[in-house]
C-alpha cells in the first residue's frame, strides 16, 4: 500500500513538472542542461539558487556512450551515486566502480 501511495505521489509530481511552458534549446543532454542552467541563472539573477535536474538514466547512458570524459566539473554539477551520496569531479569510470 505504501508503494502505491509513493508511486501516485511521484506520478503527480512529474505530471506537474510536465505542465511547465519554458522550452530549452540545446544539442544533446549536455547542451540542454547548460541551456537550462543558463535560463535559471537569468530568471533568478538577483537570487543565489541551487538547481536540481531530473534526468532519465537512458539519456545519461546515451550521453556517456559517446562523451569524452574528463574530471571537469562544469557548473559545479554533482552526480548522485547509489547509496554513496554525491560525487563532485568524478570521472565516468569512477561512476561505474561499485567501490566508490
Amino acid at each position: 500500500m505504501l508503494k502505491d501511495v509513493q508511486k501516485a505521489i511521484r506520478k503527480q509530481f512529474f505530471d506537474f513538472l510536465g505542465t511547465g511552458t519554458t522550452k530549452i534549446q540545446g544539442k544533446g543532454l549536455q547542451g540542454k542542461l547548460a541551456q537550462a542552467w543558463g535560463k535559471l541563472q537569468a530568471l533568478f539573477e538577483d537570487d543565489e539558487i541551487e538547481s536540481v535536474f531530473f534526468v532519465n538514466q537512458l539519456d545519461v547512458a546515451d550521453y556517456l556512450e559517446s562523451a569524452q570524459i574528463s574530471t571537469q566539473t562544469a557548473f559545479g554539477m554533482l552526480v548522485q551515486l547509489p547509496r554513496r551520496g554525491f560525487a563532485r569531479g568524478r570521472s565516468a569510470a569512477d561512476l561505474h566502480d561499485p567501490g566508490i
